[in-house]
């Protein structure tokens, strides 16, 4: 371990000096992640690992070095490291860094459209829950004239809030897919395609991804058929050697393929599409309930602006699905009530078990602090919201 601070005061006063400069499979980095089992690891990156991820960034994100980026993705985060700066550093792209904080401050969220009119910015897009908050906030004026893609990642994005950017910028908002031990970045949906609603597209260059069968005792088999749903695997050089601690690359890193733990399929063009995290089912009395499903219908109430689903203990059942909501400001008072009614009357329709709804105390501002915090409760976390019906 270095200490910053110490580290800091031998340093030049005009400017940083460094030892050798590394290269290829030298360490990079680590990166701290709950990993897909919510246990604490650091990943390695190595300098190789992180180049090839940040080029195929640049590559199929279309970057150019005429754009402006809003770099909102948390830089604490791999994905904020590699898309929101190595890719763009690579593509010679401007960074519209909006305050330390990002969109942890509620002042970035409001002045978000503002900031990007401002200071011209193409891209512009974050985390789902900080996309959801800064759609609440109106243009009042602010052109927008010059953005030409939107972009999100970090965790699955509502239909709801990918059909509000639609509607508020007449553009698509293009989802990224990656994850820690893949150095950041495994694929992208380009700016070229206006077809595959819900994918997050196709395997970025230099990377492998087949969607296997899982057999028994969780060990990968073949390859699945088109459309049908199994595990993403990915292989390549953006692939992390393992975790710093080897005793955690078991079940995760075999032979140079990860096993990612997310469960997708692949359509007839190849385009990849994420159908949930094995650990986020909510299993009630046997029965698999994918969150998302109930994240959707509650989504598409009006008085509703997000919404996360978790499992709550059942003696009973095992587990009952619990719904986190947040309401759109004045609807504090009726939308609980005539939200859950909606979603309970579409699970029904659709012959699934009704939820128990929640509603958040205080308004969700962003990314990171308020929804993502009932997400946290899938992986056996805490984050401080109420657990009970």
């Amino acid at each position: 371990m270095i200490d910053f601070h110490a580290a800091l005061m031998v340093q030049r006063d005009d400017h940083l000096t460094f030892g050798e400069p590394g290269c290829d499979d030298d360490v990079a980095a680590y990166f701290h992640t709950g990993g897909t089992t919510g246990t604490p690891r650091l990943v390695t990156h190595t300098h190789r690992s992180q180049l090839v991820a940040a080029l195929g960034g640049a590559l199929l994100g279309d970057m150019r070095a005429t754009d402006t980026i809003t770099a909102t993705l948390p830089l604490f985060h791999v994905g904020g490291t590699i898309y929101s700066s190595l890719s763009a550093f690579m593509a010679g792209m401007g960074l519209l860094v909006m305050s330390p904080g990002g969109l942890c401050n509620p002042a970035m969220v409001q002045g978000f459209w503002r900031l990007a009119a401002r200071y011209g910015a193409k891209r512009v897009g974050a985390v789902p829950t900080s996309i959801g908050a800064v759609l609440e906030v109106p243009l009042d004026g602010a052109d927008i004239g010059r953005v030409r893609a939107g972009f999100t990642g970090a965790a699955s994005l509502p239909a709801v809030v990918g059909e509000r950017f639609r509607e508020v910028t007449g553009l698509r908002l293009h989802e990224i897919y990656g994850m820690t031990e893949a150095s950041g970045l495994v694929a992208i949906h380009t700016l070229d395609d206006e077809d595959g609603d819900g994918s997050v597209g196709w395997a970025l260059p230099y990377t492998e991804v087949v969607v296997r069968r899982l057999r028994a005792h969780g060990q990968l088999g073949p390859a699945c058929a088109t459309d049908e749903i199994g595990v993403i695997t990915v292989r390549g050089p953006r692939v992390s050697p393992g975790y710093r601690n080897p005793a955690h690359d078991a079940g995760m890193f075999e032979g140079g393929v990860l096993n990612s733990g997310d469960l997708g399929y692949t359509d007839a063009q190849g385009r990849i599409y994420i159908a949930g995290r094995a650990k986020d089912l909510i299993i009630r009395s046997g029965h698999n309930i994918d969150p998302l499903m109930i994240e959707n219908a509650m989504a598409t109430h009006a008085a509703v602006t997000l919404a996360a689903a978790a499992g709550m203990p059942d003696a009973y059942a095992g587990e009952l699905p619990v719904c986190y909501v947040a309401l759109r400001p004045g609807r504090q008072r009726d939308g609980r009530r005539v939200a859950c009614a909606r979603a309970a009357h579409d699970r029904r329709a659709a012959g699934m078990a009704p939820a128990h709804p929640h509603r958040r105390r205080h308004p969700a501002h962003v990314g990171g602090q308020d929804l993502q915090a009932a997400t946290a409760l899938r992986r056996g976390g805490s984050a401080g919201v109420p657990a009970g019906p």
